[in-house]
């Protein structure tokens, strides 16, 4: 059985589960809630490897921008320094093209976002996901595709806010299972806050894997 004393830069997972770092807060937690089930989900790559996470997990601009931060000596700035990063990787970061298939959707062409969601937060406090679920079997799926970084400033109100982007390179899906295609090289992607380079081959979320407090 697992639970969480939240010391993270972003804590993303924290804010999902409504928890703190109050010590007695865990202690009466521990003793009084009963454990759930929740969901993990398990990244294939072509290199044989494999990589799990429970809150999210991305690749495109906000990848580059977790690559950003583990540069950077500014780790008492907390969830700020996502924003920090951010800055730094709008003038060098040059969109990945990849192909995305799933039993409720093909994607195929360039992407500035692709992001795989259980929970509500992510990135320091965005709120990408739609309708996200840590117990569902399945995944909050947002595809940010070929739009420029001008679009993207001018809707960062509506993703702090956890508001859809309306617009026609943007979608939203659930799926349980996605495949990725048309990768060539390896792909800067980010796992519950920690970055990794290689050439993903699936996504798929394993439902009530996880015994958390």
């Amino acid at each position: 059985v697992l639970t969480l004393l939240p010391f993270g830069t972003g804590n993303d997972f924290a804010k999902t589960i409504n928890v703190n770092r109050d010590v007695k807060s865990l202690i009466t937690r521990i003793k009084t809630q009963k454990e759930q089930l929740l969901d993990v989900c398990r990244i294939k790559f072509t290199s044989g490897k494999n990589k799990y996470f429970i809150n999210s997990a991305s690749l495109g601009f906000s990848s580059a921008v977790v690559r950003q931060t583990k540069k950077l000596p500014l780790k008492f700035l907390g969830s700020s320094i996502y924003y920090f990063a951010s800055l730094l990787t709008f003038f060098s970061y040059r969109k990945v093209e990849i192909g995305l298939k799933s039993k409720e959707f093909v994607r195929n062409g360039k992407v500035f976002i692709s992001a795989f969601s259980k929970g509500e937060f992510m990135g320091g406090g965005m709120k990408l996901a739609q309708n996200s679920s840590l117990q569902n079997g399945k995944m909050s799926v947002t595809i940010i595709g070929n739009i420029n970084l001008f679009d993207f400033i001018l809707n960062l109100i509506r993703i702090s806010k956890g508001n859809p982007i309306v617009h026609p390179e943007v979608n939203y899906y659930h799926s349980r299972f996605i495949s990725f295609h048309n990768i060539d090289e390896p792909l800067d992607i980010e796992f519950d806050g920690e970055y990794y380079k290689d050439c993903p081959e699936s996504i798929e979320c394993i439902p009530g894997q996880v015994k958390f407090l």
